[in-house]
């Protein structure tokens, strides 16, 4: 909101969705919070447009629903409220801004692309020494019982565990966090996937990468023919 009212003209209109009262259960409080905020900000809300906005379920959503029993296609279910703002902005009324907010992701985790699915792994700071997961437990644990989450909250069970995060919504505790950002940035250069014959992971390591990055290709496969056939 910051950045649209730097470049919208004053009078100038801002459109911007929010989620509908009951989607979560602040949603009513963050609201009022940031009508607050906006008005005190120079924005002006427009109450008599309603429009409501229907979106298509993503990807991780859609993984998940389906990890919770939910076996009905459900393409877009999801609704929002747009709200229009007219811009009033003045030198002593604009928005500011501080970002304190936590979140999962920041520039703690480092993300790679492999054949268009994200893995997210948080940085561990340092790197062990020898091949890890080779020998004894798994180089990657789900944090929960399956790897796919039948939830999208962050107060999820076990959650917090994870760093290897994925497209699909599965999360991951992994033994050697540096090695296998190693791994993933190898297989993102070449895009083929993980090199189980000569990456310095290890073959064992390497396989269980790929089995995950297999199953979110196929999940993806699913997904996007659920969706748009």
């Amino acid at each position: 909101m910051v950045k649209a009212q730097s470049i919208v003209k004053p009078g100038g209109l801002i459109l911007l969705s929010f989620p509908l009262e009951g989607t979560r259960s602040s949603a009513s409080k963050e609201l009022a919070e940031l009508l607050n905020w906006c008005k005190e900000g120079g924005l002006e809300l427009n109450p008599s447009n309603k429009i409501q906005l229907h979106y298509k379920t993503p990807f991780f959503e859609s993984t998940s629903l389906k990890a919770a029993g939910f076996s009905a296609r459900i393409p877009a279910w999801r609704s929002a409220e747009v709200l229009i703002f007219r811009n009033r902005v003045s030198d002593d009324c604009r928005l500011t801004y501080n970002d304190d907010t936590p979140r999962l992701f920041t520039t703690e985790w480092n993300e790679f692309i492999i054949q268009g699915i994200k893995f997210s792994v948080k940085n561990s700071g340092r790197k062990k020494d020898g091949k890890q997961g080779c020998s004894g437990g798994a180089f990657l644990s789900p944090v929960w019982r399956e790897a796919i989450l039948p939830s999208v909250s962050t107060n999820f069970v076990g959650r917090a565990r994870a760093n290897l995060v994925t497209s699909g919504n599965r999360f991951f505790e992994c033994s050697d966090p540096y090695l296998l950002a190693e791994m993933l940035l190898a297989g993102q250069n070449r895009d083929g996937g993980i090199n189980i014959s000569t990456n310095a992971g290890g073959e064992r390591n390497a396989r269980e990468l790929n089995s995950v990055l297999q199953s979110e290709i196929n999940d993806r496969t699913t997904y996007l023919k659920e969706m748009y056939d």
